[in-house]
């Protein structure tokens, strides 16, 4: 779950996975969450302490967006 974006239903503690994955590959470090009014999440994706593992091969840091 660390590579990952997971949302926590507080009541019941229940945990679900967002997204874990794009274009079919693991994320990174997902970072920088922000939710727009409509449920539409927005993230970066850095590389940050991933030498040899980086599955995306990111160069920069991109912003991925997840509609709900």
């Amino acid at each position: 779950m660390e590579d990952s974006i997971i949302k926590t239903d507080l009541p019941t503690g229940v945990v679900t996975t967002v997204v874990d994955r794009y274009l079919g590959k693991r994320l990174n470090s997902p970072n920088d969450l922000v939710v727009k009014s409509d449920g539409t999440i927005w993230f970066t994706d850095p590389p940050y302490g991933i030498l040899s593992n980086d599955e995306l091969g990111w160069s920069r840091i991109p912003v991925l967006v997840v509609p709900l």
